[in-house]
């Protein structure tokens, strides 16, 4: 059982809500790539729009870890976690974005949020975890939405859900992998090396992501100095993207890889509706009967979750340590045999680094 579910409940809930805030805070995303995008190249958009959000990032990471020499020290202990999570998540802001510009919001954004299966498998596989029930129904009917809002942008109105390629559906497919597979080296480095912050991660990878683009832009860096066009920019970069990571990032420390995801699933609703209210791209009654069903499945499974830790907690004995003590990151080797709790995963990263 990885750490996160070993955590007291008030730091459970704490996770939720940060990963809520980011969600909410990266759910117009779609709108403002869209609404920049029609004032300048795509690669143009994406240099400034990640130069702006690294920019922010490494700002708030400084401040939250105590300035820029801890920030680097956090950088350099994270070790093989750092190494592998920036091109992982460098690939997936770009891949997003592209898909947001080649297809419709509600297909981008349903191929992006496979991310839940996607997460689960890995989380079963790597950290062993004994996914609840409610979590695996859960994810299910996440899924089943998706395939829902798929099915109505593509085969409903001709109003909803605008133009779709292969080629947008693609890159939102690929951008979902790797966002799974980058929430799971934070909540590895989370279990392997504790106390250690992977926040300097995200910004790692947007600046990596800077670097990337720059060759395919530079003709047209300062060409598109339209005020709407740096506004739209600015936004996105810096508070939808800037912030909104930081806060699903640091979440991944106290909730799972799934539950992380299942969260993010509201993005797949609000995001088609940003785009709606901003450009008319009427969403399908689909996505609409999506939105409903994700909010009553989310609003249960978070019900059934919290009233289960508060009952595990009532049970614990007040001597002694319990499964609701953080004890799991810093306990002797030999606690961890005689608890069951399998150590290849700490074994396994300080072999490599």
């Amino acid at each position: 059982v990885g750490a996160p579910a070993t955590m007291k409940m008030k730091d459970r809930t704490f996770g939720l809500l940060m990963m809520a805030a980011g969600v909410l805070l990266i759910s117009p995303d779609s709108l403002l790539v869209r609404l920049a995008d029609d004032a300048a190249p795509t690669f143009t958009l994406l240099l400034w729009r990640n130069l702006f959000g690294c920019i922010t990032q490494f700002v708030l990471t400084a401040a939250k870890l105590g300035g820029v020499r801890p920030m680097i020290g956090h950088m350099w202990q994270s070790g093989i976690f750092l190494i592998l999570s920036m091109p992982i998540q460098a690939c997936g802001t770009i891949c997003l974005t592209l898909s947001f510009t080649k297809t419709s919001a509600a297909n981008a954004l349903v191929l992006f949020y496979l991310q839940p299966l996607w997460a689960s498998i890995g989380s079963v596989i790597y950290f062993k975890d004994p996914l609840p029930r409610r979590t695996v129904v859960a994810v299910a009917i996440g899924l089943c939405a998706a395939v829902a809002v798929f099915f109505g942008t593509t085969l409903g109105d001709s109003d909803g859900g605008g133009e779709t390629s292969v080629e947008g559906d693609v890159y939102g497919l690929v951008a979902g992998i790797c966002y799974a597979v980058y929430f799971m080296v934070c909540r590895a480095c989370a279990v392997a090396r504790p106390g250690v912050e992977m926040l300097p991660a995200a910004a790692g990878g947007m600046a990596l992501s800077v670097l990337v683009v720059l060759p395919l832009a530079r003709d047209d860096l300062l060409t598109y100095t339209d005020d709407v066009f740096w506004l739209w920019v600015v936004l996105n970069g810096c508070i939808v993207l800037g912030v909104a990571l930081l806060l699903m990032t640091s979440a991944m420390k106290f909730i799972l890889p799934p539950e992380n995801a299942l969260i993010g699933l509201l993005e797949l609703a609000l995001g088609p509706l940003w785009v709606y209210v901003g450009l008319g791209e009427q969403p399908s009654i689909w996505t609409l009967g999506a939105l409903v069903v994700l909010l009553i499945t989310l609003g249960c499974h978070e019900y059934l979750g919290l009233r289960d830790a508060k009952n595990r907690k009532a049970s614990e004995p007040d001597e002694g340590e319990g499964r609701d003590t953080p004890m799991v990151l810093n306990e002797t080797p030999t606690d961890k045999k005689e608890s069951g709790i399998s150590e290849m995963p700490r074994v396994t990263h300080e072999s490599i680094v």
